[in-house]
């Protein structure tokens, strides 16, 4: 026990180190970079043999991304990616620290693999896609570690796309393309499930501002003054002047919850992510093989019917955006349709018509 805890302070002192170390490195970086490498591995060794004690861990991730801030030594752990992509040594393998911890380390996971995405190798590109697809269904992170990996894989794409002129990898480089976007249609088929709750939400907003301005206005309206000449009403002022008397005033509607709000905020800041990422996809995914033989720009009779998710649950999600948000989200819902070769934009709009013309007539009108 006594030697578990002299471990623990020892490494616990290690981490204070890193954490002055990123404090020279923003004040003085000229006498920190020479080192880069062998801090950025004392680093990747420190993450492997840190104890599961989460405030000791929290603060090691918080200096490591503060160290990935600087463009040189991000370089330093370009060797290291295969090992900072295991889990344990990402996160540890404590209770605790799994469950505190995985929303922080995979925004620095998600910040690694963007600075050196037209470095990947095809096996780290692989597991880059099944790590953040596999969060991005994880409920138990919150909705904006899955917006960072949606973010993440979406920035693959260009870099994915670019490896298609190695004819003896192209066929595997496409299946990432679609192994994102069947992860991003079934990210849209997750949030489609809660957007009743979610346009609910909207709904009790919307009533709650509109309490809080007519009161408003109530209070800064200035009283009649009563006039000393008395005159005749008609039997109809009369009538209406009870009426509006027999109104019940409209009382103060209270604001949804803080968790309510930001699940809508989040909601529809990744809905929007994921709508603008489909467009790069799809017309990624079409002109994979070029423009020179026809035949080949179609997408499969399988890709087809899982790309068309896209519109039984995306055209649900676009119920959430009201107003100029509104016009804007089917803007972007139209244009990744559009990008889609002829043929198959039929066949994909045919599945689920139904679904697209219901979603239209749903959608808010103001």
């Amino acid at each position: 026990q006594e030697t578990d805890e002299r471990y623990n302070d020892l490494k616990a002192a290690q981490v204070k180190t890193v954490s002055f170390i990123t404090y020279l490195l923003r004040g003085s970086p000229g006498l920190v970079e020479p080192h880069q490498e062998a801090i950025s591995s004392a680093i990747v060794t420190l993450l492997q043999t840190c104890p599961d004690v989460v405030s000791t861990r929290k603060e090691l991730l918080v200096a490591t991304r503060h160290v990935l801030g600087s463009p040189a030594f991000c370089k330093g752990f370009f060797p290291h990616l295969d090992l900072m992509m295991d889990d344990t040594v990402l996160v540890g393998e404590g209770r605790q620290c799994i469950e505190n911890l995985r929303p922080l380390a995979y925004s620095f996971l998600a910040e690694l693999v963007h600075h050196m995405k037209a470095e990947l190798t095809l096996p780290q590109i692989r597991r880059a896609i099944y790590i953040f697809s596999r969060n991005m269904q994880d409920n138990t992170l919150p909705l904006s570690t899955h917006m960072t990996c949606a973010r993440l894989m979406h920035h693959l794409v260009e870099s994915i796309f670019r490896m298609r002129a190695n004819s003896t990898q192209s066929e595997e480089v496409r299946a990432f393309l679609v192994r994102i976007l069947y992860a991003t249609v079934a990210k849209f088929r997750t949030l489609r499930a809660s957007i009743p709750e979610l346009v609910e939400t909207a709904n009790d907003l919307e009533k709650a501002i509109k309490a809080k301005a007519a009161k408003a206005n109530r209070e800064e309206k200035p009283s009649e003054p009563k006039s000393a000449v008395v005159t005749e009403k008609s039997d109809v002022e009369m009538k209406d002047a009870e009426d509006k008397k027999d109104e019940p005033v409209e009382e103060d509607v209270p604001l949804p919850s803080h968790e309510r709000l930001k699940s809508l905020s989040d909601s529809k800041a990744i809905i929007k992510t994921l709508t603008i990422g489909m467009k790069t996809l799809l017309w990624s995914i079409t002109n994979f093989n070029g423009t020179t033989d026809a035949s080949k720009l179609a997408l499969s009779q399988y890709e087809l019917k899982n790309a068309a998710g896209f519109i039984r649950s995306g055209v649900k999600c676009m119920q959430l955006f009201k107003g100029t948000e509104s016009s804007e989200m089917c803007t972007h819902f139209s244009e990744a349709l559009m990008v889609l070769e002829p043929r198959n934009f039929i066949d994909i709009v045919s599945l689920h018509f139904d679904n697209l013309f219901a979603g239209m007539l749903e959608l808010p009108t103001r």
